[in-house]
């Protein structure tokens, strides 16, 4: 003789129909499985092979010192050494930064200058926005 257990039918007891904890589980499943889908439709999720490549939304320290930086280059007329401006952005390592300026002076967005005073021998990064 067989009893239904505490809360479930007799057949979800008996495995022939998902009990509430199986349903939930599977309602999530198919959730997760429309979002994902709704990501690959709109070009939030690249999947190739066994990669998946998805859209980062976050900023990061570095790409928040970026964005300083690119603002004060568009607020100004004229070139600015690109080691001061890093520094004001809190850049610890403003010479890892550079390559972005470099990438933009490529595409045209930036020109280069070399930035001295009467008495330094040798040159700085500078850059003015023409982009």
């Amino acid at each position: 003789m067989a009893t239904a257990t505490k809360g479930k039918s007799k057949s979800a007891a008996n495995g022939k129909e998902p009990g509430a904890r199986e349903k939930a589980r599977q309602a999530k499943q198919e959730a997760e499985a429309k979002a994902r889908q709704a990501k690959i439709d709109n070009g939030d999720l690249i999947v190739v092979g066994k990669s998946e490549f998805e859209a980062a939304s976050k900023d990061t320290q570095s790409s928040a010192q970026i964005k300083k930086i690119l603002d004060a280059y568009k607020a100004s007329d004229k070139p600015l050494v690109f080691a001061d401006v890093a520094k004001k952005a809190g850049a610890k390592y403003p010479e890892d930064l550079i390559p972005c300026m470099y990438s933009l002076e490529l595409i045209g967005l930036v020109r280069r200058f070399g930035a001295r005073t009467a008495n330094e021998r040798r040159a700085r990064q500078a850059f003015l926005w023409v982009g």
